[in-house]
């Protein structure tokens, strides 16, 4: 499998308790927003145009933003929250206006879903146990958007699958603490874990199984997928309800963990 090329971001696009917590006073657009048009409706989909392919979660989505695109915040059928302001957006409409040598434009296929799981993006998995499954009724598997004619896809996984989310709102919502309990969610990103029973998830296994079928169905594409950024100072963060000792094991312990096994999931072959 070609090398994916791994991209932190510098700018945080969501603070990371998004994934968990709704945006306040979010909107819906009654429609794409005419400077996205032009990289998103079908017709751009042209000979010629940059195909970009954006598949992921809540940090590819754009969740914790205002304003999301029209029938991509209804809980029940589709609740992937899907912005205008989100990071594939931005860079779309830039690729459209300047287009790099050889195209003629740009074409965004944005399908990114808030609280995506691996399972929720490919399709084939080795572990028996990993089931493919839709996240909404009206959101196939993501990788069901993507075709042999893709020239960039850009990817964001393994968040949920490590139960970041969880995470951050377990350690937030106790006044005990919460590193003691950290057992389960490192057992997800560490190959030497007993992986049965509640532990019987190995985040990286699901990540190269993702990554491999994005390499297999576009293997001319240049691919990308995302580390995680730190949303947190070094100090504790009373405001919501972490310690240092909390604020320590998500900086220094559990986010290094989660991002080392994406970048090694990435360099596989």
């Amino acid at each position: 499998m070609r090398l994916l090329r791994v991209m932190a971001i510098a700018v945080a696009l969501v603070l990371i308790v998004a994934w968990a917590v709704p945006a306040i006073g979010a909107r819906e657009n009654a429609s794409v927003d005419p400077a996205d048009e032009a990289v998103m409706r079908a017709d751009a989909d042209r000979p010629g145009a940059l195909r970009i392919f954006a598949l992921g979660d809540s940090y590819m989505s754009g969740e914790g933003a205002g304003t999301f695109y029209d029938g991509s915040d209804r809980l029940i059928r589709n609740g992937c929250r899907r912005a205008p302001t989100a990071y594939p957006v931005i860079v779309a409409r830039a690729l459209a206006a300047d287009p790099p040598p050889g195209h003629d434009g740009a074409h965004l296929t944005f399908v990114a879903c808030s609280g995506a799981e691996a399972t929720n993006i490919g399709d084939r998995f080795e572990d028996p146990d990993a089931k493919p499954e839709r996240q909404y009724r009206d959101q196939p598997l993501q990788i069901e958007s993507l075709d042999a004619g893709a020239d960039v896809v850009i990817l964001s996984v393994g968040g949920n699958d490590a139960r970041f989310a969880e995470v951050v709102m377990t350690c937030s919502g106790t006044s005990k603490g919460c590193v003691e309990k950290a057992e389960p969610w490192l057992a997800r990103l560490d190959p030497l874990a007993d992986h049965r029973g509640a532990n019987a998830v190995y985040v990286q296994d699901s990540l190269r199984d993702v990554m491999r079928r994005i390499a297999e169905i576009a293997p001319g594409a240049r691919r990308y997928v995302t580390t995680y950024p730190n949303p947190l100072s070094a100090r504790e963060c009373t405001g919501i309800g972490l310690d240092a000792g909390e604020v320590r094991f998500i900086r220094e312990v559990f986010l290094p963990q989660l991002n080392a096994e994406i970048e090694l999931a990435a360099a596989a072959k």
